[in-house]
């Protein structure tokens, strides 16, 4: 979903869902929050809403804004104060802005928080029953671990800044914020050129890319003969061509044929200043600091 810093009235909308037919002494403050995983790789947490709750969402990192359904908007009489334009990789539609006074998970709780009014169609049609979708605007704003392994969100406690060292020991990877979205630098073939940046997105089922750089792709990847994806969203859904990665490189994290999407230029697409979108599920776990602008990905706990 793109921030609305640089155009007001244009959102791009929820990380993309893709359907595969063919994903010492230091003491750490933190709070321990379980989640539930639906269908291997979409996390739902208990969120509250205006001091009401608590109500299932999912968990999206690759979306900027926050979302709930129009039940949500009505139980909490919420008041649109504009309609904004929410721009997908499958297409375009025109919804509702409005405010919460506040929203809640575990021990983190923002005031004054803005949110979109949207159905979740695709949500639905996969079996996710939630109220809404909780974005960057409320998880930017703090240090987290995304444990898969132990289905654990961890936040950090905002005093663990004053100590010297992160909780969490591993590979720093630098994280740039491109428009409200979180993206990581990697590498999609052996040579140290063709490099892409990649949005960080907890609810893609697996690895996206934009075909707006066909001839590096063309190196890096092979297509599927007769394989195509669904690829779903707020907007709709459109056809992608299944193609298979022979390398992707993160740091020392390294992904051989992996199954992948080849998304062609459109609405949604063409504009993007990233190259597509990497599901963080193919982690056991991820350390996001906000803060400093790194994750780890597979952290360490430091005693």
């Amino acid at each position: 979903m793109r921030k609305r810093n640089v155009r007001r009235n244009l959102i791009v909308a929820p990380g993309l869902l893709l359907i595969f037919y063919a994903l010492s002494c230091h003491i750490v403050r933190a709070a321990d929050l379980p989640f539930r995983l639906v269908r291997y790789h979409l996390i739902v947490v208990p969120v509250f809403v205006n001091g009401d709750g608590p109500f299932d969402f999912l968990l999206d990192t690759g979306t900027d804004s926050t979302l709930v359904t129009p039940e949500m908007a009505a139980r909490l009489r919420l008041r649109p104060t504009k309609r904004v334009s929410l721009i997908t990789v499958a297409g375009l539609q025109v919804v509702p802005l409005a405010s919460l006074d506040s929203l809640t998970l575990g021990a983190k709780s923002l005031e004054h928080i803005e949110c979109l009014i949207e159905e979740l169609h695709e949500l639905r049609r996969l079996g996710v029953p939630v109220c809404g979708v909780l974005g960057q605007n409320f998880l930017s704003r703090f240090n987290y671990l995304l444990d898969y392994r132990d289905r654990r969100l961890v936040f950090e406690d905002e005093r663990d800044h004053l100590y010297s060292r992160a909780p969490y020991s591993g590979a720093r990877h630098p994280v740039e914020q491109q428009q409200g979205l979180l993206t990581i630098r990697a590498r999609v073939a052996a040579t140290p050129d063709e490099s892409v940046m990649l949005v960080l997105d907890s609810a893609a089922t697996g690895v996206v890319l934009f075909d707006k750089h066909s001839r590096e792709f063309a190196f890096a990847a092979e297509a599927l003969s007769g394989d195509w994806l669904k690829a779903s969203g707020s907007g709709g859904s459109r056809m992608a061509r299944a193609v298979r990665l022979r390398l992707l490189r993160i740091g020392d994290e390294r992904f051989f044929n992996l199954p992948a999407a080849l998304m062609k230029n459109g609405v949604g697409v063409e504009d993007r200043t990233e190259d597509g979108l990497l599901p963080t599920s193919l982690f056991r776990s991820i350390y996001f600091n906000h803060r400093e602008n790194y994750v780890i990905l597979n952290p360490h706990s430091l005693p």
